[in-house]
């Protein structure tokens, strides 16, 4: 075995700072060695140092021009930093390298489905399968896409004729996940509470539960079986803090923390349990105890993005504009792309005095576009009530999801995007000409996050519909995937454009923690028929509706073309 072979093994054991050390010795005194370099890309994008990843793998392409296994590392450095376009360049020149080399089609099928193009990643994978028949990590990817293009039952049935144990942990979570997607509540829950001590599912599987429980309106059932676990697992970390998120995603920050509290060993020095205190703190405004855990969690883990983004949010409601742009910047060496830290990076300096208007220019970045109805329509207010109507019959909860920021009211679960339903086509028809005029308004420009990724086309990425209850709103929040975002008014409350207390409007400018300097800047009312196009970046929610009559809308997420 070579150096580098064993730099490698060493590497994928996960002792990442020795092999790194290592390989910078091998480089000293040979720099234009391309394994070494190629290695040290790997390395550094384990580490996400993303551009001294860049700066090697460029290097070693350099020196070997045809090595199709550096072209797929290139695309996983892409990839890491959200650069989709370049990393499917990168993995398609592996591929055309070598036509056989499965590493670089399974990480082309994975960027298609993380792009919401399961259509494309159900052909790569077909090829792949030929390669290798037997193996099973294809199949649950083409059930992935098939589950992401919204054929649910072509999906199970794949799953079913799988050659694989049926008692296995993996099979039985996509056959749960199947379950609840083909609106099989109960079915869903057994085969879930068949996951609570797997070590790998047991969280998905307690937090799928919950979710059934909370949106067909049966929390007290949850409850109960909340208390049950405790009984027979208060021993086990993963079960307690499962139980302890699920509580805290429905607003219960006493009852998550008491649950905490059950595990004298870890609450106080296991970095998850440290973090969630944290989130409950933040939760119940206790703002500068949110940021004192925070970072002892994040100490523990140093660049942990998701620990990252907990500290940001206390450093904002603690005034530590600083900390809260430096944390920004870092992450955004990582993620040019992740609308939240754009959002931290524009909320601290507006904190600290800065012009934030090039990221907050509500004048030019946010569009509002009162709509006409389709041909065959008499009215906007006619193509609404047809909407309405499909739209009713995808709205089959009765409550919130515990992971999205709804509060009283229902949301739709499948990707509206891939539905076959001949009204909801002809809405995305209606809103193409609005989104190009948006599009050329904005401009481009190649230093602005936004601009930047102005093609002048764009792809429609996810859409789903929200209908908000009396005192129904959203929570202030930012969309991290995507790119433009809306809000399309399908039934309103007859609300005046001038009511004084705004009731269901959107507003922007507000971050989702308290902090008196941070008032929302803008107000929009809804209407029926209307169109409110902005950043994915801009913070944004809804003031509680105080109207008996329930608001529909159908928000979506563009993306660059």
């Amino acid at each position: 075995m070579s150096k580098l072979e064993e730099l490698y093994k060493l590497f994928k054991s996960g002792d990442i700072d020795a092999s790194l050390n290592s390989v910078e010795e091998i480089l000293s005194n040979a720099p234009n060695n391309p394994d070494a370099l190629h290695l040290g890309a790997m390395i550094f994008n384990a580490k996400g140092e993303i551009q001294n990843a860049h700066n090697y793998i460029t290097k070693a392409l350099q020196l070997s021009p045809q090595n199709y296994e550096m072209f797929n590392t290139l695309g996983n450095v892409f990839f890491q930093s959200k650069d989709i376009r370049r990393a499917r360049i990168s993995y398609q020149t592996a591929i055309d390298l070598n036509v056989s080399y499965e590493a670089a089609l399974k990480n082309l099928a994975s960027l298609e489905i993380e792009d919401s193009r399961p259509f494309v990643a159900l052909d790569i994978l077909k090829d792949a399968k030929k390669l290798s028949p037997q193996n099973t990590l294809y199949d649950y990817m083409i059930i992935r896409c098939l589950r992401q293009s919204e054929q649910i039952e072509a999906a199970y049935s794949y799953l079913e004729d799988m050659e694989v144990s049926k008692e296995s942990d993996g099979y039985l979570y996509q056959k749960s996940q199947l379950l609840y997607e083909l609106g099989k509540f109960d079915d869903a829950i057994n085969v879930n509470s068949q996951l609570i001590t797997s070590p790998d599912y047991s969280k998905n599987a307690i937090m799928a539960i919950a979710q059934i429980y909370h949106m067909t309106g049966q929390w007290d059932k949850c409850l109960a079986f909340f208390d049950d676990l405790k009984i027979k697992y208060g021993n086990n970390s993963n079960i307690l803090l499962a139980i302890a998120d699920a509580y805290l995603k429905s607003d219960d920050s006493k009852k998550a923390l008491e649950t905490i509290e059950l595990d004298e060993d870890n609450h106080k020095k296991h970095v998850e349990f440290i973090s969630l205190k944290g989130q409950i703190a933040l939760k119940e405004s206790r703002f500068e105890t949110a940021y004192q855990e925070s970072l002892r969690a994040l100490k523990l883990t140093p660049g942990n993005i998701n620990l990252m983004s907990h500290l940001a949010l206390a450093a904002i409601a603690t005034k530590r504009h600083e900390e809260a742009l430096t944390l920004a910047e870092n992450a955004l060496l990582k993620n040019p792309y992740d609308q939240f830290w754009i959002a931290i990076k524009a909320t601290g300096g507006r904190l600290k005095g800065q012009d934030y208007k090039y990221y907050y220019n509500y004048s030019k970045f946010v569009k509002v576009y009162d709509l006409v109805p389709p041909i065959g329509f008499s009215s906007i207010g006619h193509f609404n009530i047809a909407l309405k109507g499909a739209l009713d019959r995808l709205h089959g909860f009765s409550n919130t999801p515990l992971d999205q920021t709804l509060r009283i009211g229902t949301q739709t679960s499948p990707n509206l995007i891939h539905l076959d339903i001949p009204i909801i086509r002809s809405f995305f028809e209606m809103i193409n000409d609005p989104i190009r005029d948006y599009l050329k308004h904005i401009g481009q420009d190649i230093h602005h996050p936004l601009l930047k990724r102005n093609s002048g086309d764009y792809r429609l990425h996810s859409a789903w519909s929200v209908k908000l209850n009396k005192y129904g709103h959203h929570v202030n929040h930012v969309h991290p995937e995507g790119w433009i975002s809306s809000s399309y008014y399908v039934d309103t409350p007859d609300i005046s454009e001038d009511d004084p207390q705004k009731s269901g409007w959107i507003q922007f400018g507000t971050p989702p923690v308290n902090v008196p300097e941070l008032p929302a800047e803008l107000t929009i009312a809804p209407k029926v028929g209307r169109l409110v196009l902005f950043p994915s970046y801009m913070w944004h929610g809804t003031i509680p509706s105080k109207s008996e009559k329930a608001r529909m809308t159908l928000p979506f997420d563009l993306i660059p073309a």
